[in-house]
């Protein structure tokens, strides 16, 4: 996998390079778990605010005033079920939001590659290849 920054210099002198060893498993499988990962764990981080956002969004019959989410999230937490129903219907959204997730780290590891494959030996890519990786990834 290209590397994103050449190695440091110490004392005006290249970085000695180590050997990297090689890994089992293959660059795409490792980034795609990472992906896939990152959206679960922002899915579950984010989603009981995202109940929070939808009721704040719901709530027409009055203005909001200080304290309203901790008085909807502890009612929600006493109500409706405790701290469980602040997860309620976060299937759908892990679902999509790992599988988007994943999938991107795919294509964008795959896409710098490409790019990579195009350079000389040694050369590292540029802003520009990143951020078109990124863009055609999904970004």
């Amino acid at each position: 996998m290209p590397r994103a920054f050449p190695p440091v210099e110490q004392n005006g002198l290249p970085a000695p390079r180590r050997p990297v060893p090689k890994s089992a498993l293959s660059a795409s499988l490792i980034e795609s778990v990472a992906g896939f990962s990152a959206g679960v764990v922002s899915c579950l981080a984010a989603h009981p605010l995202d109940l929070l956002k939808n009721r704040l969004q719901l709530n027409t019959t009055s203005r909001s005033r200080p304290g309203d989410s901790f008085r909807i999230l502890s009612a929600v937490v006493k109500d409706e079920g405790g701290v469980k129903a602040l997860y309620r219907g976060l299937w759908p959204n892990l679902l999509g939001n790992s599988l988007g997730w994943g999938l991107y780290f795919l294509f964008y590891g795959n896409l710098k590659e490409v790019f990579q494959r195009r350079r000389a030996e040694g050369e590292h890519l540029g802003s520009a290849e990143f951020f078109s990786a990124s863009i055609i990834a999904g970004g």
